[in-house]
């Protein structure tokens, strides 16, 4: 039996980054990064991306991760403000800071302190490389 469902609505990667890119932007111009931001979609649906989901649930989200899209549009801004932008692949890590944990005033207090010192000493090794993190993409497998 086929069980019909009506579609899921989301939104795609260029209307994300498109919100990201304009955080980012008024972030570099301001100081200050807009939250929630407000996008115009293509057929001028006008849609706002709310940057922090703690209100989902809140009290039972410990942390989620976190890719920094708002780094790598700010970077890239910079750059290009500065006269010194190339295009390419630019691949942003735990070092420079392109990904993460969300911890913050909503989720503080539900992380103990020996697991959010376990997640920074991972962290740091990671970045020191100390831990090798494998790179699916290489080789398409996720030994486990």
């Amino acid at each position: 039996m086929v069980r019909e469902r009506s579609l899921r609505r989301g939104w795609t990667t260029g209307a994300c980054a498109t919100a990201a890119a304009k955080s980012a932007f008024g972030a570099l111009l301001t100081g200050t990064f807009e939250d929630p931001v407000t996008v115009t979609l293509p057929r001028g649906d006008r849609v706002q991306f709310v940057l922090a989901h703690h209100a989902l649930a809140p009290g039972a989200v410990l942390t989620s991760m976190v890719k920094r899209v708002d780094v790598a549009a700010y970077e890239t801004l910079k750059d290009a403000m500065e006269g010194k932008f190339t295009a390419g692949v630019v691949t942003l890590g735990l070092a420079e800071g392109g990904v993460g944990w969300a911890l913050d005033g909503h989720n503080a207090k539900l992380i103990r302190p020996e697991v959010r010192a376990a997640v920074e000493k991972a962290k740091a090794d990671i970045v020191a490389g100390r831990t090798a993190v494998h790179d699916y993409v290489k080789d398409r497998r996720c030994p486990l």
